[in-house]
């Protein structure tokens, strides 16, 4: 709830990445783990979407 995880996936089930929030009361830091090899592209699409579903987490409140 207030330090959430998530666990990035491809379609087959495995994990690639994994998305963190620094432990503290109010910040809006984030640490972003690679768990396996990905290409370029697929780290490019990745990073982006993780991007805005924080953005879209944030204006949600």
């Amino acid at each position: 709830m207030f330090n959430p995880v998530y666990l990035v996936c491809r379609e087959d089930g495995t994990v690639v990445m994994r998305l963190e929030k620094i432990p503290s009361f109010l910040s809006r830091k984030f640490t972003i783990k690679p768990i396996d090899k990905v290409d370029g592209r697929e780290e490019q699409q990745i990073i982006l979407s993780l991007m805005m579903m924080l953005l879209l987490e944030k204006n949600r409140g």
